[in-house]
């Protein structure tokens, strides 16, 4: 019975002290992992950014052609009717 409980003791000592170092190597290997979750978390904004921006200028694009086709129409409205008039 008294072996058992030095042996426990020594793995017991032995575990208090190498538990900081495995430790410090788990902190240094989730801070690698969060680093690379990180960095795809940001490239992905980033690429979201830059396909909203497209569609944003292609949406004002088109409104610029209707309000073009708009003013046109219109246009052509006035002009048919001032010829109608005799202007």
């Amino acid at each position: 019975m008294g072996s058992n409980f030095v042996h426990f003791t020594f793995a017991l000592r032995l575990l208090v002290k190498f538990l900081p170092q495995i430790l410090d190597l788990i902190n240094v290997f989730t801070d690698l992992v969060l680093g690379i979750v990180i960095s795809i978390d940001k490239f992905i904004a980033r690429l979201g950014n830059i396909i909203n921006t497209r569609l944003v200028c292609l949406k004002l694009s088109f409104k610029v052609l209707v309000l073009l086709k708009l003013t046109l129409e219109i246009c052509g409205i006035l002009l048919k009717s001032n010829i109608i008039m005799g202007y």
